[in-house]
């Protein structure tokens, strides 16, 4: 509910939208189910091999879009 009031509240559809968020439970499926792209972001340690995109800090959003 929580992304579909997000999406509301910025005028956007799902297919304008990229969600960052740092839980891959929570925030990488709740935006897939969703319809909004996600982005993993881990700062620590190794990335694991994912489902999704994923940045190491903010900025490196930018290579992404």
């Amino acid at each position: 509910a929580v992304f579909y009031m997000a999406l509301a509240r910025g005028g956007l559809t799902p297919e304008e939208a990229v969600y960052i968020g740092d839980a891959y439970p929570l925030d990488v499926i709740g935006a897939t189910a969703t319809g909004i792209t996600p982005v993993l972001i881990v700062r620590d340690g190794e990335i694991p091999a994912l489902d999704c995109p994923a940045i190491r800090n903010l900025p490196a959003i930018l290579d992404l879009l």
